[in-house]
């Protein structure tokens, strides 16, 4: 009766082991890796792509919006005004007139600003990605930026943004 539990245990924890290693590998697969960027824009398409799995609607947007993407227009004390370009449309097309739209963009004590800078590899055909913490008072009209909130903003003209991050100025 002994080795019989004794085993039926043994096969217990074996199983919650193997349960929590396969979650462990699966983490560590989702990693984010640095962006490599290639000289070349058409090898870039999918440098800004986000993964998103909220279920799309038929034109294929996301029913949920958390950032946009744009350009600073104007600065106060604890805004930034930001020219986004609103996706809409049956498919994204890259070579189109865009439609804009102005957002205000708050900025909180705890909103992270960044800037991402490339700076190229010895190769010479590629770039790593460095990202560094910027104040809110080293943004500049004209910046590109994507902001991102912690909620859905699809169709809101303000927000409060969670983070702020400044694109380099060679892919604007």
């Amino acid at each position: 009766m002994k080795k019989l539990y004794l085993s039926t245990l043994m096969l217990f924890l074996i199983t919650i082991i193997a349960f929590f290693s396969f979650l462990f590998l699966m983490s560590q697969n989702n990693q984010n890796q640095p962006a490599n960027i290639s000289k070349n824009p058409s090898n870039n398409k999918n440098i800004n792509a986000n993964i998103n799995t909220e279920k799309k609607i038929d034109n294929g947007l996301p029913l949920k919006i958390y950032h946009v993407n744009g350009k600073i227009i104007k600065i106060t004390k604890d805004a930034i005004f930001v020219e986004a370009i609103i996706l809409e449309g049956k498919k994204l097309e890259f070579n189109k007139e865009r439609k804009t739209e102005i957002i205000e963009i708050e900025i909180k004590p705890n909103t992270k600003i960044n800037k991402l800078t490339f700076i190229p590899k010895s190769d010479g055909k590629s770039y790593s990605s460095i990202i560094q913490k910027i104040q809110f008072s080293d943004l500049k009209i004209n910046d590109r930026i994507e902001a991102t909130a912690g909620s859905d903003i699809k169709g809101a003209k303000k927000f409060i943004a969670n983070s702020i991050k400044v694109m380099p100025r060679s892919i604007q």
